[in-house]
């Protein structure tokens, strides 16, 4: 992975401003007009998109949530997997949580509990804190 802060830091800025401006849209739950922001940012990045390793996973992070909150699962999953993808630890578990929720959402609840229990086997119980409690009802439900 590179450092867009390193190689081209008045890019960097610029593409950091035009996210922090789409995450205030989305708190406001504006988030189709972050989307537009987001992808703004997207089309500043140079090729290949994914290999800048802090601004990469931040703004691929930012396109899920934006629409999961807006129940466009189909392009959460998107983003989820490319979140997977790119994670710079494997003791990450939030694309694991992530894949787990979009794909419940879209009922496929063998994909959802295969994602959730590769971060429950990493962090057990408290990778569902922050979480609806749906999900976790979900988790035990299936994890006999």
């Amino acid at each position: 992975m590179r450092d867009l802060e390193v190689e081209q830091p008045d890019l960097a800025e610029k593409i950091i401003n035009v996210i922090e401006s789409g995450n205030v849209m989305a708190d406001e739950g504006a988030h189709e007009k972050a989307l537009a922001a987001y992808n703004q940012a997207w089309n500043l990045l140079p090729d290949p998109k994914i290999e800048w390793t802090m601004i990469s996973s931040w703004l691929v992070g930012c396109f899920y949530e934006s629409f999961f909150q807006l129940e466009d699962f189909k392009s959460a999953l998107h983003w989820a997997s490319i979140e997977l993808d790119i994670r710079e630890s494997n003791i990450d578990v939030g694309p694991w949580m992530n894949l787990g929720k979009v794909y419940y959402e879209l009922n496929d609840h063998d994909a959802a509990f295969n994602y959730f229990k590769k971060a429950f086997d990493f962090g057990k119980a408290r990778v569902f804190k922050e979480e609806p409690k749906k999900y976790y009802e979900f988790f035990k439900s299936k994890n006999i």
